[in-house]
């Protein structure tokens, strides 16, 4: 049986000059963003960030420890260093539509730079780590667009998932210590409407686009009322990110009938009404440490439709 749960909050995210880093860069999740106390509504997800780096930019060597990246490549390319005993300053260049998981564990020091001339964009998530788990050894994995699921949900709407199963749907291939259903929610193609992205012409919203051949007034009633229905698994927190284009979120219930509406660079929501699992674990954090929850999270992007 599914229930539909209420959306918790709605919030724009926060854009942060650096300058050194980053040329741009927007935090979307960030501590005492959802609530007073900053950890509780986004449980485990500590912080998400969406990066535009070129050289001499990037994120030289720096530690971790205690909980996941998991970092997704809309543009461009990123070399990966680990610098860890384990990994013996092995690299690794992640680019397209790639993702990385990192699990942190005990402790590890690495680097993320752009490849060569890339201008790269990306969001990077932090999961949070259960007390059993932030002792676990340091690793990363680097999972190929190529060996992505696709899921084609008609009307020009593909989900790629990136971490976790879409009940029986798609199983990523990423090897998580810890359960994240991570989704990437397009509809037009694969690049999602990002100017210069990768993914252009690519993925069963690409053909739907083009098998239009009009314009949005011409669109078909089906095509412009047609939505689609994201299951979170029970006991699962959630939330999802407008990263391009207009998106609404509707919450049919008997007594519970919402619609939220975010546009590019917005939080549309966080899922509850179920806590996670895991969730009340205390977290103390310096930033780059969190000392001590199961999560689902999709990121959104909308290709521009014909004027």
């Amino acid at each position: 049986m599914s229930l539909y749960r209420k959306i918790g909050k709605a919030w724009a995210a926060r854009n942060v000059p650096d300058g050194v880093q980053s040329y741009k860069k927007s935090i979307v999740l960030f501590p005492g963003s959802m609530t007073s106390s900053g950890w509780e509504l986004a449980s485990p997800c500590l912080m998400m960030a969406e990066d535009y780096i070129r050289s001499p930019g990037g994120f030289e060597a720096h530690p971790h420890r205690g909980f996941v990246t998991i970092s997704i490549l809309f543009r461009g390319a990123l070399r990966h260093t680990d610098f860890s005993r384990a990994g013996k300053g092995s690299t690794a260049v992640v680019s397209g539509l790639d993702v990385q998981v990192m699990t942190t564990g005990r402790g590890i020091m690495h680097s993320e730079m752009p490849e060569g001339r890339s201008d790269t964009h990306m969001l990077q998530l932090w999961l949070n780590l259960p007390s059993k788990l932030k002792m676990c050894n340091p690793f990363h994995e680097d999972v190929r667009s190529a060996s992505i699921p696709i899921v084609d949900f008609g009307h020009g709407y593909a989900v790629r998932v990136l971490t976790g199963n879409l009940e029986g749907l798609g199983t990523s291939p990423a090897n998580m210590v810890h359960p994240l259903l991570a989704l990437d929610i397009t509809r037009g193609g694969l690049d999602g409407g990002i100017p210069d992205a990768d993914g252009l012409g690519e993925g069963p919203g690409a053909k739907w686009l083009e098998s239009l051949k009009g314009t949005r007034s011409s669109m078909p009633d089906e095509d412009r009322e047609a939505c689609i229905d994201l299951p979170i698994p029970a006991g699962y927190n959630g939330f999802m990110y407008a990263v391009q284009g207009d998106w609404e979120v509707w919450v049919p219930h008997t007594d519970i009938i919402e619609g939220v509406t975010a546009t590019s660079g917005e939080h549309i929501g966080t899922a509850k009404g179920i806590p996670p699992k895991a969730a009340g674990a205390p977290v103390a954090s310096t930033g780059s440490e969190a000392r001590e929850s199961e999560g689902a999270a999709s990121t959104t992007r909308e290709a521009p439709f014909p004027p």
